[in-house]
């Protein structure tokens, strides 16, 4: 069922011609660059994105490879809004096995709760896999939700309770009304929740790994989750108001794209029945409309403050039984979660800055990077080894390439309080950000030793993620900065960059003061300008040794310092 190749002369000659040829042009284009982009985020080179009828939703058949696309949107939104919906769809078909898991005739009756749960797990694996794609994800959600949130508040419990899921990770909030019982049930699986979501599959092609992830996320929901929906779900059948709440559940599907499971279309991301009543048919109006409004407004007047991981919160460190994790990515993408917003506000303001859109160049074949390079992403369809030269770096414009070295404390004593875990979600934060804008950012981290964890140039790949995700779990011994400044400083030394930028991050004073004192003022010498960083109270000595310096920072205000900081440093 492979969509026929366009002939592009006689569709460039028309648009010559038409508007609307010409329309029918980009929109053609906009769909095979979705291809490409689909087929290298689920790494399954048979993938079809071809169109369907007008307004259909979005959705992904999982028997014949083929994602279907709304041709209205191609035309009428935003493109990075329609990149995003592509790159939901790939993660689907990359990571969503639960028709391998579920009977049919079970799928199909739960299927609304799990959507919506699977939603949430596939997004932040998606953003921990291509974290370059991040604007596209959170631009398609802010719309999408944005519009869901704008229609009135459903009067079903069970309808009530899945959109309530979706507004806490996003919004950080339900709407206001949300009935004082669902309210309950919300705060009862808010745990459960966040244990499901956070079952994240590999980053890297693993089935095995891909498999266990989903009936581990499966196991929390039968058990933990499913039966206070199946009280919603049976209240709702007392109060006589069961046929309203199906007519609810199948708009609430239509608004998601989310509708009920078929045997013969079956979909990850599942179809929507046909709607075909008024009030259907008006909401679609209403959100197409919506989201073109949406769309056309700068992004800072449509990027919430509150975090999308409020349902999220405890111990990352921790499995859905108490068990401590092994597998240091569970650290990295919690920590993740919790500065998302802040790193990809960050991230787009110092785009805008350093970066002048109408100069912009770009650096092509590297691991990483904010922008995909299509021309290789083609390439990666015949030569799988392209995967880590597929990404695009800007080339900052008037301004040397800057590097930056984040120094965390391991000692002992960064236990206390839970200060190395706002420390690591600091280092994410930087190194996200970095990453995104294009700057070489390195991490170290000392105690009675010193070790580099993330060198210049490294991608943030799985293996990087699990390693780094280790280091809260490493604290031990005493605070040796002195033999830890040093060994940066012949880092920097073998680094060009303008500037060089160091922070430090510790919990109170070096063990050796003459020598640390000495260290920092030969960084300063060699043009490393250095930012001391003391993490909650009595660290205002750190302030002796670094002339440029915070401290006493309450723990869970550490992101938002090094989030100032850090724009500040490579903006003036």
């Amino acid at each position: 069922m492979a969509v026929a190749a366009p002939n592009h002369n006689r569709s460039t000659a028309a648009a010559t011609r038409s508007p609307s040829a010409a329309t029918d042009v980009a929109a053609e284009q906009l769909r095979a660059e979705l291809e490409g982009l689909v087929r290298i985020a689920a790494r399954r080179p048979n993938l079809v994105v071809r169109t369907g009828a007008p307004n259909c939703s979005w959705s992904l058949d999982w028997l014949d490879d083929i994602v279907t696309v709304n041709p209205t949107h191609l035309v009428a939104l935003a493109p990075d809004l329609c990149r995003g919906l592509a790159l939901h769809e790939a993660a689907h078909a990359a990571v969503t096995v639960l028709h391998r898991i579920l009977a049919e005739a079970h799928l199909t009756r739960i299927h609304p709760l799990l959507n919506t749960l699977e939603d949430i797990r596939i997004e932040t694996w998606m953003r921990a896999r291509f974290p370059g794609a991040t604007g596209w994800i959170r631009a398609y959600n802010d719309v999408f939700y944005g519009i869901m949130r704008d229609q009135p508040l459903p009067k079903s419990r069970q309808v009530q309770f899945l959109g309530g899921i979706l507004e806490l990770w996003w919004f950080g909030a339900t709407t206001p009304g949300t009935l004082p019982e669902v309210l309950a049930a919300l705060d009862a699986c808010r745990e459960p929740i966040a244990a499901a979501t956070s079952c994240q599959p590999p980053l890297d092609d693993d089935p095995a790994g891909i498999m266990a992830s989903q009936k581990a996320m499966w196991e929390i929901v039968r058990d933990r989750i499913l039966p206070t929906w199946e009280r919603l779900v049976a209240m709702d059948a007392r109060e006589g108001i069961g046929r309203l709440a199906s007519g609810e559940l199948r708009e609430f599907a239509d608004r998601m794209g989310s509708g009920y499971h078929s045997r013969a279309r079956g979909a990850a991301r599942l179809r929507p029945a046909r709607a075909t009543s008024p009030r259907a048919r008006k909401f679609r109006e209403i959100s197409e409309e919506a989201a073109r409004r949406f769309a056309r407004q700068p992004h800072d007047e449509r990027v919430t403050d509150a975090s999308p991981n409020a349902s999220q919160r405890g111990d990352g460190r921790r499995d859905a039984g108490g068990a401590p994790s092994p597998d240091g990515t569970d650290n990295y993408l919690t920590a993740w979660r919790r500065i998302c917003r802040v790193a990809d506000r960050l991230g787009d303001e110092l785009l805008r800055v350093l970066v002048p859109r109408q100069r912009l160049r770009w650096s092509a074949g590297h691991p990483w990077g904010p922008r995909l390079d299509l021309r290789r992403a083609m390439q990666f369809e015949a030569d799988p080894a392209q995967y880590r030269s597929l990404w695009c770096r800007p080339i900052l414009p008037q301004r040397r390439e800057p590097a930056v070295l984040l120094l965390v404390d391991r000692s002992s004593s960064m236990t206390e309080q839970g200060r190395i875990d706002r420390a690591f979600e600091g280092m994410v934060l930087l190194t996200e950000v970095c990453r995104r804008i294009g700057v070489a950012a390195a991490v170290w981290s000392f105690a009675d030793d010193v070790r580099q964890e993330l060198d210049w140039d490294a991608a943030v790949d799985g293996p990087a993620r699990r390693r780094l995700g280790m280091l809260p779990d490493a604290c031990q011994g005493n605070t040796d900065m002195a033999a830890a400044l040093d060994a940066v400083g012949g880092a920097f030394a073998a680094r060009r960059g303008e500037p060089k930028l160091l922070f430090v991050i510790g919990d109170g004073e070096p063990n050796r003061h003459e020598p640390t004192l000495a260290a920092v003022q030969r960084l300063e010498a060699a043009g490393v300008a250095t930012v001391g960083l003391g993490l909650g109270n009595g660290t205002a000595p750190l302030a002796r040794y670094f002339q440029r310096s915070v401290t006493e920072i309450p723990p869970e205000r550490l992101v938002d310092y090094v989030a100032d900081l850090l724009g500040k440093a490579l903006t003036t």
